[in-house]
């Protein structure tokens, strides 16, 4: 019944407020409510980055990133795609009535639970939040980045949270069931997984969005990631090194303690990887903008069934290929698979043989060091495997000879003297040997567009592009939130999984990507987004 209560509140509430909030509404305003209003009078916080330009919201726990900038937001860590986003008036930020409920949704089905600790759990619980810290530590420079760009002192903060779990029991936080578990009951166990998984989950991480994926692993992402894994490795079917590494990832996410946490998942081993991973509704968007020279393709999200969102993509790509222009808007995707940019898109649309270097510095912490020699030696059968490309450079070296090397001048100091080696790829792909129906003959200019919302993968992929030429990036600085290589560390006495980023991205300068992001070749025009621009510059050239 509470639940049912809480969902009805809500719903009266956004029924009437346009009657009182708004009883004079601008046609701009018709049937809009102001975003700070609403969630403030059901007792949330709601803060605004004018630098960033993204709002954040805590309400019940739980918090809500978005930007009005984009269609895609995270409530409660879940991508939430809008239909319509947020309108801007007189600085105010208004939102239809369906997208307030969309970002609602993150929070139904729950409700507020209380955790306690006793002595014995509460010591179960500070081991493993010490863990977690000095692993991110010893095997990142995360400390540095998020103290540059949020102001945050991390040893300060650490110690908050350190004092909250020593002091402070019990609490209140919202369960999210398709997120984290509640183990409940009152073994000491059973207490701290559960305060300390929704504490990290709930407050710990909150402003850390856009920067990096630091974050405990969630039930969902739990699941997927089982299932992908494990598929995988059985179909490889023989001892070489790639079945060494995702024997790795298997083992931490099929350990005794990440199962207990976790519960009792069946994975199906008759299932195509792809599969395990979900189906995005209208995650691709096709358009004619002008019949024979203009295409438009949008992908809001690169964590999507590949095989499913292919059977979109690609007859589009073969019925544009002889138009003039297309335009590929990833604008709010915050990320997803790797490979998904490349193997879609990339490899489909390459012309001409392109050469490209790749580079993450690491530190010398035991995780690190141990992730990225298990990297290199996939990556070197994958490079002897290949048929389409050559690599002329795969080493790991010192971090300082690559930096001297490259002449990043640039280079933070106190992230260089913690990064000790680096990882460097360089490759050329040979498109013609790509199969003819796996190519598109695309002979035309390829605009690729960003925003502060794009993250991850979608970063990634403006990286690859500006650095081969692929494509011309259009829009604002991305995110940060690279990751590429990362590592999960499982918390001894809880179970949790803690995924950690320990790649770190920098420009051709030394600048670091999870500080300033990826820098478009072009800014957008005033008075104009992305799109915008890029039919303006078209009808310049005409």
């Amino acid at each position: 019944m509470k639940k049912f209560v809480k969902f009805a509140v809500i719903i009266a509430f956004l029924t009437a407020f346009p009657a009182v909030a708004l009883a004079q509404p601008t046609p701009a305003e018709e049937g809009l409510i102001p975003v700070r209003a609403f969630f403030e009078q059901q007792g949330g916080e709601v803060a605004w980055d004018a630098d960033e330009r993204v709002i954040t919201i805590f309400i019940d726990g739980g918090y809500v990133f978005i930007s009005p900038d984009s269609l895609n937001a995270l409530s409660n860590n879940t991508p939430v795609v809008l239909e319509d986003g947020i309108t801007l008036h007189q600085n105010r930020a208004y939102m239809q009535q369906s997208d307030l409920i969309a970002l609602q949704l993150g929070f139904f089905g729950t409700e507020i639970v209380t955790f306690h600790l006793t002595e014995e759990a509460r010591d179960l619980a500070l081991y493993d939040f010490d863990f977690m810290v000095n692993v991110t530590l010893e095997n990142s420079v995360w400390d540095n980045i998020i103290y540059r760009r949020l102001g945050i002192d991390f040893d300060a903060y650490v110690a908050q949270f350190r004092e909250l779990i020593e002091t402070m029991t019990p609490i209140e936080a919202m369960y999210l069931p398709e997120h984290l578990p509640i183990r409940g009951g009152d073994d000491p166990r059973d207490m701290a997984a559960d305060y300390l998984s929704h504490l990290l989950f709930q407050q710990f991480i909150a402003p850390f969005g856009g920067i990096g994926h630091l974050a405990p692993r969630e039930l969902m992402m739990y699941r997927i990631l089982l299932s992908a894994f494990s598929i995988a490795y059985v179909d490889e079917n023989d001892p070489a090194a790639g079945s060494a590494f995702l024997r790795n990832l298997i083992e931490t996410y099929s350990h005794p303690m990440a199962v207990w946490f976790y519960g009792e998942y069946e994975v199906d081993f008759d299932a195509e990887p792809l599969d395990a991973f979900p189906i995005v509704p209208g995650n691709i968007v096709t358009e004619i903008i002008t019949p024979g020279e203009v295409a438009y393709l949008g992908i809001r999200s690169f964590l999507s069934n590949k095989e499913y969102d292919d059977a979109i993509i690609f007859p589009f790509l073969q019925e544009i290929e002889d138009f003039d222009h297309l335009i590929i808007d990833i604008r709010g995707n915050i990320g997803g698979i790797s490979s998904y940019f490349v193997a879609m898109i990339y490899a489909r649309l390459l012309q001409e043989a392109t050469a490209s270097i790749s580079f993450q510095f690491f530190a010398s912490g035991s995780e690190a060091v141990r992730t990225a020699n298990n990297l290199k030696a996939v990556l070197a059968d994958v490079v002897d495997e290949s048929m389409y490309s050559e690599v002329t450079r795969f080493e790991i070296i010192p971090s300082v000879d690559f930096v001297y090397e490259m002449g990043m001048t640039y280079f933070n100091s106190d992230d260089l003297a913690r990064l000790s080696y680096v990882f460097i790829m360089e490759e050329t792909v040979f498109p013609e040997f790509i199969s003819a129906e796996d190519r598109v003959n695309f002979d035309g200019k390829i605009w690729l567009l960003v925003d502060r919302m794009s993250m991850s993968a979608s970063a990634e992929a403006a990286i690859l592009s500006m650095m081969t030429g692929f494509a011309t990036v259009v829009g604002e600085n991305t995110s940060g939130v690279m990751g590429a290589f990362h590592t999960y560390i499982l918390l001894p006495n809880t179970g949790i999984i803690w995924r950690l980023d320990i790649g770190h991205f920098t420009d051709a300068y030394g600048r670091s990507l999870e500080e300033f992001g990826v820098t478009p070749q072009i800014r957008n025009r005033e008075g104009m987004d992305a799109l915008e621009t890029v039919l303006a510059i078209i009808s310049d050239e005409e």
